[in-house]
């Protein structure tokens, strides 16, 4: 709880400093360039937050993930559980962390304003909703998984993609692959064997 707080306190500490005319004071957070560039996106979230074990009488420190889908970048900072200062930081690709009911749900949603494939899906495509895990299968939906890619031209070698899968009554729609652009809200329909992304 303790370390949640400290996360707290270093995003709104953060934000209050970015938000000043003047530079920040020595007691307000300065995060280096990296964790900076994540807060600053507007839409930082907080993925995960672990209290590391210490010995005693060392300070309480806790390892956090922040991450920025619209920049598609994210940060793993080491911070001060008491004052919520930055200990160290270092960048995480975005293909490194884990696919969330969140980002599938997004991913369809981008998805499902493109032209494109709402001329794939026909008539029944606002009925198409994603699928959460452990759930029953409804008469229209998306499922999705992370892709990378090795190629550096392909801009899933370093941004976070996510290839969709529509499900109508049962059955797979074979023969295009949808893949979201998870950073860029960006839509790419292509003929299925055409992506070079992996299975991740």
């Amino acid at each position: 709880m303790k370390a949640k707080l400290a996360v707290g306190l270093m995003l709104s500490a953060w934000g209050a400093a970015a938000g000043a005319q003047s530079a920040p004071k020595e007691n307000v957070v300065k995060p280096d360039e990296r964790l900076r560039s994540v807060l600053n996106s507007g839409d930082a979230r907080v993925l995960s937050v672990e209290e590391l074990e210490g010995k005693e009488g060392e300070p309480r420190r806790a390892r956090v993930i922040v991450e920025s889908p619209k920049r598609g970048t994210a940060v793993h900072a080491t911070i001060d559980v008491a004052s919520g200062a930055v200990v160290e930081s270092r960048p995480l690709a975005p293909n490194a962390l884990p696919f969330t009911t969140e980002q599938l749900e997004r991913a369809t949603a981008i998805a499902l304003r493109d032209v494109s494939v709402r001329r794939l899906l026909g008539p029944n495509a606002d009925s198409f909703r994603a699928r959460t895990p452990g759930s029953q299968m409804p008469p229209f939906a998306v499922e999705g998984f992370l892709v990378a890619s090795e190629d550096p031209a392909d801009r899933c070698a370093t941004s976070r993609c996510v290839d969709l899968l529509f499900v109508a009554n049962g059955r797979y729609l074979a023969g295009n692959r949808v893949t979201v652009e998870l950073g860029a809200d960006r839509v790419t329909v292509s003929e299925m064997g055409q992506h070079q992304g992996d299975h991740r």
